[in-house]
């Protein structure tokens, strides 16, 4: 699990990641008109996954886990989504981590095995 470092309070933010010796561009921006974060990836120049919201706790791309070789997973000490443009920022000043993470498919199946086996 690889953490994505230097989110800050920027309306707009494009971040080029390393998975796997394959580069991918993750794209980050904060609407105040719904009080949320979005995220676009662009892997490969030929992928792009538009607009999905990061949410606390849950596996972002697995609905493209035969496509993308890896995840993306928001986590929150308090369980709540990242609702400010700060989260990312003053959340540690105030109490509350918030991080996200890159994960490949191996973390994410164990991930995903975490959760189920959490709701049965």
């Amino acid at each position: 699990m690889i953490q994505i470092l230097g989110i800050d309070n920027t309306l707009r933010q494009q971040f080029i990641q390393s998975f796997e010796e394959t580069d991918f561009t993750l794209r980050l921006q904060y609407s105040y008109a719904t009080l949320r974060w979005n995220a676009s990836i662009n892997w490969q120049d030929k992928l792009i996954f538009n607009g999905f919201k990061l949410v606390h706790g849950s596996l972002l791309l697995r609905q493209y886990q035969n496509i993308l070789p890896f995840d993306l997973l928001c986590i929150t000490s308090d369980g709540q989504p990242p609702y400010s443009i700060e989260s990312f920022t003053i959340g540690n000043a105030v109490g509350v981590n918030y991080g996200l993470f890159i994960l490949n498919q191996e973390e994410a199946n164990e991930y995903e095995q975490i959760l189920f086996s959490a709701i049965q």
